[in-house]
C-alpha cells in the first residue's frame, strides 16, 4: 500500500513539475500578432465626376505651300479666322531672286517691242516719204522725157538748136537716174517696214514667253502666301517669325472647324475606367454655358486610357482649350482605389 501512495506522489510532482515548467515557457513566448484590420471601403457613388478639356473634332492642318522661313504670322492662337484670310507670309530668297531674274528678262523684251514699234512708225514714215517723192520724181521723169522725144524728132527734122535738144536730153536723164533711186530708196524703206514688223511679231512672241515665265515664278511667290482653307480658330502655329517650314511637310496652322461639334477627354482612375464602355450618356458643363448641363456621349476609349466625350456646343463662345467637368452615371460603381 506504501508503494501506490509513493508512486501516485511521484506522478503528482512530475505533473506539477511539467506544469510549471509550461508555464514559464509559455511566458518567454511572443505576444501573438494582433488580427488584420480590415480596410472600410468607401461609400459606393453613382456618379463620378472629373475635369477635362474641351477639344475640336474636326481640325484641319495648313501645310506649307513652299520651302523658306515664316516671315510674318498674320494671325494668334486662339484667333478666329475665315476661309480665304491671309495668315501669313512665307520668304523664300530662291523664288524671289528667280523673279528678279524673270522680271528683268521680261522687261527686256518688252523693251525690244517698244523700240522695234518706235522703229517701225520712222520707217512707215520714211516710207511714205520715199513713196510721195517716187510719185514727184516720177511726174518729173515723165515730163522730161517727152520733151527729149520732141526735141530729138526736132533735132533730126533740124527744126530746134543743138544745144536745146542736148539740154533736153540732158534733163531727162538727170530725171531719170532720180526717178530710179527714188525707186530704190522706197524699195528700202517698204523692206525696213517688211523686217521691223518680222522682228516685232518675233520680238513679241519672246516677251510673251518672259511675261509668262514672270507669271509662273509670281505664282510660285503667291503659294508663299498662307491662307485660311476654312472657317474656324487658330488651335496652333509653328514657332514664331523666322521658323524654316518645307513644302507640304511641316503643318504651319492647326484650324479647329465646326465648333458646334465639340469633345472633351478625360483620364479617370482604372477602377472608373474599367467600367466605363463607348455609347454611354454623360453630362458636360462649362462655365462659359452658365453651368447648365449639355448632353454627351463616350465615344472612344483609347489604348492610353484616354476617354473621349462627344457632345453639342449651343454656343460660339465655347471654345476648344477651355475646362468642362464632366460627369457619368457608374450605376452603384465602388471608387475604391486598388491596394
Amino acid at each position: 500500500m506504501k508503494g501506490k501512495w509513493a508512486l501516485f506522489g511521484g506522478i503528482t510532482v512530475f505533473a506539477a513539475a511539467l506544469a510549471g515548467a509550461f508555464a514559464v515557457w509559455k511566458r518567454q513566448q511572443p505576444p501573438p500578432p494582433p488580427p488584420p484590420q480590415v480596410k472600410q471601403e468607401q461609400p459606393v457613388s453613382s456618379d463620378f465626376s472629373i475635369q477635362g478639356k474641351v477639344e475640336a473634332r474636326e481640325v484641319i492642318g495648313v501645310k506649307a505651300p513652299s520651302d523658306g522661313t515664316i516671315e510674318e504670322y498674320l494671325v494668334i492662337v486662339g484667333e478666329e479666322v475665315f476661309e480665304g484670310q491671309l495668315l501669313a507670309r512665307i520668304k523664300n530668297p530662291s523664288l524671289e531672286a528667280e523673279k528678279e531674274r524673270a522680271k528683268e528678262a521680261a522687261d527686256k523684251a518688252q523693251e525690244r517691242v517698244n523700240t522695234l514699234e518706235s522703229q517701225l512708225l520712222a520707217a512707215r514714215l520714211e516710207s511714205a516719204r520715199a513713196r510721195a517723192e517716187v510719185s514727184r520724181v516720177q511726174d518729173d521723169f515723165a515730163r522730161t522725157d517727152r520733151i527729149a522725144q520732141r526735141e530729138s524728132i526736132l533735132n533730126k527734122e533740124g527744126a530746134t538748136p543743138r544745144l536745146k535738144y542736148e539740154k533736153a536730153v540732158s534733163e531727162f536723164q538727170t530725171a531719170r537716174l532720180e526717178y530710179e533711186s527714188s525707186q530704190a530708196r522706197q524699195k528700202i524703206a517698204d523692206t525696213r517696214v517688211t523686217d521691223l514688223i518680222r522682228d516685232i511679231e518675233a520680238s513679241k512672241k519672246t516677251a510673251e514667253d518672259k511675261t509668262n515665265a514672270l507669271e509662273e515664278v509670281e505664282s510660285d511667290l503667291q503659294s508663299t502666301l498662307i491662307h485660311s482653307p476654312a472657317d474656324g480658330i487658330v488651335l496652333d502655329r509653328r514657332g514664331d517669325a523666322g521658323a524654316d517650314v518645307k513644302k507640304a511637310e511641316d503643318d504651319v496652322f492647326r484650324i479647329a472647324t465646326d465648333l458646334g461639334q465639340l469633345q472633351v477627354v478625360i483620364e479617370p482612375p482604372p477602377p472608373v475606367l474599367a467600367k466605363l464602355a463607348p455609347g454611354m450618356p454623360a453630362m458636360v458643363f462649362l462655365a462659359e454655358n452658365a453651368g447648365e448641363s449639355l448632353n454627351a456621349e463616350i465615344n472612344r476609349i483609347d489604348k492610353d486610357g484616354r476617354v473621349v466625350i462627344f457632345f453639342g456646343s449651343p454656343d460660339p463662345s465655347i471654345k476648344p482649350g477651355v475646362t468642362a467637368q464632366v460627369k457619368i452615371a457608374l450605376n452603384g460603381i465602388s471608387l475604391q482605389q486598388p491596394r
